[in-house]
């Protein structure tokens, strides 16, 4: 399994490696060096893919950089960062692959080029999802933005020509790909590429079919399985649970990626000052600055137990990072989404079409605005219905075994598993 080290992505993918390990399969998580101590943990083997251009420290610095960004800013930065991973896996991936001889190679979506690096080397591949998918469809918006799904002309149009731009911005990362299959004498369409990923023998997706729009040109080896989650008690540690009242709990996180933003964190909690809720803000780092202004409702924690803090919660504030996301409609809690950057914009978007909350803008939003749409939701019992809805079928489609049952048919088959040929639908 070939995995970035982003917390957001090395999370699901070995909880679906452990899945995978369980069913009998030798499982090595193919990764940078700040990945070791999580997936060693996480009981799996660890390899190291490469450590020139991501020496140990170098992925938590970008981390650092990319914290403070949002918008255009941070997406050209996280095209930056892809085009380096791209490098590697057309160079160090065949090179690991050729030495191991692996069985099937499982790559995160974001890691482009890994299937072209596991052609050279005869490896069949399976594509994980573990965030948003990105598939260029006419009738589905880009990820980048909240825009609401329509199958108007205009709305088709206007989804068609950003995606010409995303497709150009994202040169630093398609070229090298297609030079390399070019070469091997494969034809060249970016929009198959990025929609198929070429050669492969299913998508799985943590996103389930009840948060996303709906996708009419699909590829058919797509799979909504549903979150990758394990059925496990949730950690108690670093919290104190005696502070916790009879009033309803807001849990706020903006994530481990952007969350530089320290202004939101401060307009979060202005926001709930006077709300007759408890407010529990995580602000998923250990340095850089805290809050200036804690209410009295309020604790603001570096990191914190955030299963545990959601199976207590009411309503939860989120950046619309695919796992806090997930994690919260697993439990069926309505959102407020305050999206900042890459995928987040159209997580959000989804959010707010499954009726399971609302978003915000973060440019030039107040702490009344905040707080009115916080009231709203939160008094609005159809957000909280709607999210136990999903909640239900969430648990009903078994998403962790669903995605490694198709993983184990298409490696053990070799063959394209498609919706039609999933054997668990």
């Amino acid at each position: 399994m070939v995995v970035p080290a982003w917390s957001g992505h090395l999370n699901p993918m070995t909880t679906l490696g452990r899945e995978l390990n369980a069913r009998g399969h030798a499982i090595t998580i193919l990764s940078f060096p700040e990945s070791r101590e999580r997936v060693q943990k996480a009981g799996l083997q660890f390899e190291i893919l490469d450590e020139k251009t991501f020496p140990d420290g170098e992925w938590e610095r970008r981390t650092r950089e990319l914290s403070v960004l949002s918008g255009f800013a941070a997406a050209r930065y996280t095209i930056g960062w892809l085009g380096d991973m791209t490098k590697i896996m057309l160079e160090s991936l065949p090179v690991v692959l050729a030495h191991e001889k692996f069985d099937g190679l499982v790559m995160d979506q974001v890691c482009y080029g890994a299937e072209t690096g596991a052609e050279a080397e005869g490896t069949p591949v399976v594509v994980a999802c573990n965030a948003l998918p990105v598939h260029l469809q006419p009738d589905v918006p880009v990820h980048s933005e909240t825009w609401a799904y329509s199958t108007s002309r205009f709305s088709r149009m206007r989804n068609r020509l950003v995606q010409h731009l995303i497709v150009s911005v994202a040169k630093r990362f398609l070229n090298p790909i297609r030079l390399t299959r070019v070469a091997r004498g494969h034809s060249w369409n970016v929009w198959n590429y990025l929609n198929e990923i070429p050669g492969s023998l299913a998508h799985v997706a943590q996103l389930p079919a009840c948060l996303d729009f709906p996708r009419q040109h699909a590829p058919d080896h797509f799979h909504h399985t549903g979150p990758w989650h394990e059925n496990q008690h949730a950690n108690q540690a670093g919290f104190d649970w005696d502070w916790l009242d009879e009033r309803p709990l807001l849990y706020a996180s903006l994530g481990t990626l952007q969350n530089g933003q320290d202004h939101l964190y401060q307009l979060i909690l202005d926001a709930c000052a006077e709300l007759p809720l408890q407010v529990v803000l995580t602000l998923g780092r250990d340095y850089g600055k805290r809050p200036d202004r804690i209410p009295t409702n309020a604790q603001v924690l570096g990191y914190g137990p955030q299963l545990a803090l959601l199976q207590r919660a009411s309503i939860v504030i989120t950046h619309a990072g695919l796992n806090t996301t997930l994690e919260s409609l697993t439990q069926g809690l309505p959102m407020v989404a305050l999206p900042i950057a890459n995928e987040q914009p159209g997580i959000a978007a989804r959010i707010k079409h499954a009726g399971v909350g609302e978003w915000l803008r973060i440019r030039g939003l107040s702490a009344a605005k905040l707080r009115c749409t916080i009231l709203s939701v939160h008094g609005n019992d159809t957000y909280r219905k709607r999210a136990q809805c999903c909640a239900q079928t969430i648990k009903e489609e078994k998403g962790l075994q669903r995605a490694a049952a198709i993983i184990e048919e298409a490696f053990v088959e070799r063959r394209r598993v498609t919706c039609n040929s999933d054997r668990l639908r």
